[in-house]
């Protein structure tokens, strides 16, 4: 689906800016970012979510789940229990949006 949005941006400054973000996720040490050349690739987009996994894995579970509870970004039920919003996902996905 990315390849296809990515033939058809039509507008080269902001086809450029998309295609190349740079990501820093909050539980991130300072200075470590993950840059891409082409995020339309998907196997780009794999080994960079394999790095923040091992940055996630370094810093330590714990602080990835605080930092994110502070970031109020993630549906009520993930931060109110992590453990039991996946056991919902698991069951019926449909059942977070209640």
């Amino acid at each position: 689906m990315l390849g296809r949005a990515e033939k058809e941006f039509c507008w080269p400054l902001m086809r450029f800016l998309a295609l190349r973000p740079c990501i820093h996720f909050t539980f991130f040490p300072l200075g470590a970012n993950l840059w891409f050349r082409n995020f339309a690739r998907e196997a780009e987009r794999i080994a960079n979510g394999l790095k923040a996994l091992a940055i996630a894995e370094t810093v330590g579970l714990d602080v990835v789940e605080d930092k994110l509870w502070n970031y109020q970004v993630s549906p009520r039920p993930f931060t109110e229990s992590t453990i039991r919003y996946v056991r919902l996902t698991q069951r019926d996905p449909r059942s977070v949006l209640a």
